[in-house]
């Protein structure tokens, strides 16, 4: 293992029911979808209780769909609703064009906040679109 960089997975409902325990030995930490854009996660609760049972660093992501502060409100309400105490922070998954910046700006700061390590994911392509983004004081991660 001391070979390889540290590896994050990214898990939502798509994975199905992971093995978390045979997974630990080899990731750094994962990244858990809450949410995309107003429709929770199905297996959300089961990975941030695997990750808190097994002491899994983990941040928790919504794909962002446009909804701004109350988006944002709901991602870390569902995830604390789901037993994250642990959770080092929130990340908006922005992977689709034709966002207002002022809404992402304010789930951003919606996640702010919270006092975590939040953070922005921007897909390659919108990057140019949305390079403001991540220039931004919550982003942390």
């Amino acid at each position: 293992m001391s070979s390889i960089l540290p590896t994050a997975v990214d898990v939502s409902s798509w994975q199905g029911d992971i093995a978390w325990a045979q997974v630990k030995p080899n990731i750094w930490m994962a990244i858990i979808r809450v949410q995309d854009g107003t429709h929770a996660d199905r297996k959300l609760s089961r990975n941030i209780k695997y990750c808190e049972q097994l002491g899994i660093p983990y941040y928790c992501y919504g794909f962002y769909r446009n909804g701004g502060a109350t988006e944002a409100a709901r991602m870390v309400s569902r995830a604390k609703a789901a037993g994250a105490k642990n959770v080092r922070g929130y990340v908006l998954d922005i992977e689709v064009a034709g966002q207002s910046i002022a809404n992402i700006l304010s789930a951003g700061n919606t996640l702010a906040k919270t006092g975590l390590d939040n953070g922005v994911y921007i897909a390659n392509h919108l990057y140019s679109q949305y390079a403001s983004v991540a220039k931004q004081s919550w982003v942390k991660f």
